[in-house]
């Protein structure tokens, strides 16, 4: 048990780095040329944790200003780097599918009948790819839980020290980020992800957090 637990672990630091935190690879440390997001050496595989909630081990309690820096700020980059790839695929198999029923059209007129079908079937199969991929609801989800996370961000940068401290404020960014997590996933799976969502646009003057 304890050696499965250590093996999750580790794959899920791993992940981590590589497509949530790998901006913060770059930052020195004296005496090693690399830094990991908990504190610890890449090159002499050292995975320290942080007590006080000073930096994001992925198993520490954190401070809100440490959870906006490591997971909201980190998602959206994420979102950002996706987006593009997914649209750039859906706007392929679109014009695929477009040439496919526009040669179907040309063969016809041209005297090639036999061939019609194949073109036809052809665009068939580009529009279904779309379909089964569901990358027309992964681009829209993916671009709206960009939007909504570049909003807080906005909203959270707009805070006093006093407002980032009330219990309102944590709850409206952590249900921002869990639900920017979860719109592309639900888009992906054909379900509807149940994610609350934030009024960043209202002040908060909730109680404090004790």
């Amino acid at each position: 048990m304890a050696e499965d637990r250590a093996s999750f672990s580790r794959i899920l630091e791993e992940h981590v780095i590589e497509n949530l935190y790998g901006e913060y690879l770059n930052k020195p440390k004296k005496g090693s040329s690399k830094v990991l997001p908990n504190g610890g050496d890449v090159e002499k595989g050292e995975t320290k944790k942080s007590k006080g909630g000073e930096i994001d081990d992925y198993t520490s309690p954190l401070e809100l200003e440490i959870y906006v820096d490591f997971r909201v700020r980190s998602i959206a980059k994420s979102l950002e780097r996706s987006v593009p790839a997914l649209a750039k695929q859906l706007t392929i198999l679109e014009v695929l599918a477009l040439l496919s029923n526009a040669v179907g059209g040309v063969l016809s007129i041209l005297g090639y009948a036999q061939w019609v079908s194949v073109a036809v079937a052809a665009g068939i199969v580009f529009a279904s790819l779309q379909d089964y991929y569901s990358l027309p609801a992964q681009v829209t989800a993916s671009n709206e839980a960009t939007a909504e996370l570049h909003a807080m961000l906005s909203w959270w940068d707009s805070l006093s020290l006093v407002q980032r401290k009330t219990r309102d404020t944590k709850q409206k960014c952590a249900e921002l980020a869990e639900g920017a997590i979860l719109k592309p996933i639900g888009a992906k799976t054909g379900s509807a992800a149940k994610g609350g969502g934030c009024a960043c646009e209202e002040g908060d003057e909730g109680g404090d957090d004790k």
